[in-house]
């Protein structure tokens, strides 16, 4: 009996050391499990920032996406280049594919001959460019296009007359003076007139800048391009230059000065009236991405100036639009007149639309105004009416996005209107048409305003990896 106890007891002990075995195992299995887990979050979350810190440099400055997509995984605590490998590849529409791969060695799974796992992880993010605005072409403020010119105001002009921005009064007083001053001059500081973007491809050559009635001329609001002051005679000097592309399209005002691209146009010499003059030409291949032209004013005078920018290229057509915001003034309206506002591309399904008309369709006789979408449909929309500083809000209401503006009814005002745009990105273009659109009945053929337009969200993004092949 006592020899059956002892062996009882041994094999009791045998049986208990391999479960202790088996649990250690267990628990350092789980423990280097724990670590891999964790270090491919780790790789995945470094992926992530090399793609939404590179994304932002495209398209024309592959080489800094590159920089950014590395510096932003080493701060994530990998070394490419060294132990770690990070691939960047740039892909169509703005969009940026990291591929990050580490290695790592496990605790305890050594003893069972692993001796190390490989982690790969990807991630793709797309940086959305700015709102185009007022124009599908190449030819901004062309009365062909969209029955309208680019407009800026001279410093000393009343900004009841549809520039918020440049004029420095918000009554003025004589041609050099303010009654009282206007607070959002410049944008409060931020910069001044205003900034046209020119879109070119890669693979173009020689862009070509052109200007139509860039010197101030003073006429009738009713001929030509309708320059006009109110001072008597003393015009708007007019500036512009053009700058080069750089990584922030969102911010127009840090591009590099383009040299030999500029003029300073003191008014009614009569050089630069009705023709189209060239401002410069910048030679050779050209960076893919965004060209800024800034337009504003200087000196004495009450009157506002209006103008055509035109821009072409060899080897493809470049694309001319209003960056943040748009002054525009139309003396060729017919009784009905449809003008482009914004371009709401279907990366930005189920955003929200946010558009902003400064003393919009103020006429005294019978008129309205009403936003349609590219496919030509009346919208919804809420919608509020504030003062001209954005200080205090008059009205606000929701339903049709459409206004009654007889008898200068926003006169000196700001309308702002907020959209949901659709879920479905099928949904958000007609065709290749992706402009919501303004359509004008002021019964009298003269109109001066200040648009904006923007979609309420970051315009950095991850996005799903594409299922083809990476190129």
């Amino acid at each position: 009996m006592k020899r059956l106890l002892k062996r009882d007891e041994g094999f009791s002990l045998a049986w208990l050391a391999m479960i202790l075995f088996m649990l250690l195992a267990m628990a350092g299995f789980g423990t280097d499990l724990g670590w891999i887990y964790l270090n491919t979050v780790r790789t995945q979350n470094a992926a992530d920032a090399a793609a939404l810190a590179g994304v932002v440099n495209l398209p024309g400055f592959i080489t800094q996406a590159q920089t950014d997509a590395i510096d932003a995984a080493q701060a994530n605590g990998f070394d490419p280049g060294g132990i770690d490998t990070l691939t960047v590849t740039p892909m169509p529409d703005n969009t940026l594919h990291a591929e990050l791969s580490t290695s790592i060695e496990p605790f305890f799974m050594r003893v069972l001959g692993f001796t190390h796992f490989d982690i790969t992880r990807e991630a793709t993010a797309q940086y959305i460019q700015p709102v185009r605005l007022g124009n599908p072409n190449n030819c901004f403020g062309c009365p062909a296009v969209g029955s309208s010119w680019a407009a800026v105001s001279s410093p000393y002009i009343s900004k009841e007359y549809g520039d918020p921005y440049s004029t420095q009064c918000l009554v003025s007083s004589s041609d050099s003076s303010c009654s009282s001053p206007n607070p959002d001059h410049e944008r409060g500081g931020a910069y001044i007139g205003y900034y046209y973007g020119i879109d070119v491809e890669g693979g173009t050559s020689d862009l070509v800048i052109d200007l139509y009635d860039a010197e101030f001329n003073e006429r009738s609001v009713q001929t030509e391009t309708g320059d006009f002051d109110l001072g008597g005679g003393t015009g708007v000097t007019t500036h512009y230059q053009l700058y080069d592309v750089d990584t922030t399209p969102y911010d127009p005002t840090d591009n590099n000065p383009i040299a030999g691209c500029s003029l300073d146009l003191p008014p009614n010499q009569g050089t630069y009236e009705n023709t189209w003059d060239n401002l410069c030409t910048v030679p050779g291949g050209l960076t893919e991405g965004t060209y800024v032209l800034h337009v504003w004013t200087s000196g004495d005078g009450i009157g506002s100036n209006h103008y055509s920018i035109r821009a072409s290229a060899s080897g493809g057509t470049p694309r001319v639009f209003g960056i943040n915001d748009m002054s525009i003034w139309s003396n060729n309206l017919t009784t009905e007149t449809e003008l482009f506002l914004a371009e709401i591309e279907d990366v930005h399904a189920g955003k929200i639309l946010e558009l902003s008309f400064f003393d919009a369709g103020d006429a005294g006789t019978p008129s309205s105004m009403k936003v349609v979408d590219p496919f030509g449909d009346d919208v919804n929309c809420s919608w509020e009416v504030w003062n001209h500083s954005l200080t205090s809000m008059i009205s606000e209401d929701s339903g049709a996005c459409a206004w009654n503006t007889s008898a200068q009814a926003y006169n000196n005002e700001w309308i702002v209107v907020r959209i949901q745009l659709p879920t479905d990105p099928a949904l958000m273009c007609n065709g290749s048409d992706c402009f919501w659109k303004m359509e004008l009945d002021l019964n009298e053929p003269t109109e001066r305003t200040t648009w904006r337009a923007r979609v309420i969200g970051s315009p950095v993004q991850l996005i799903p990896t594409p299922t083809t092949t990476v190129p």
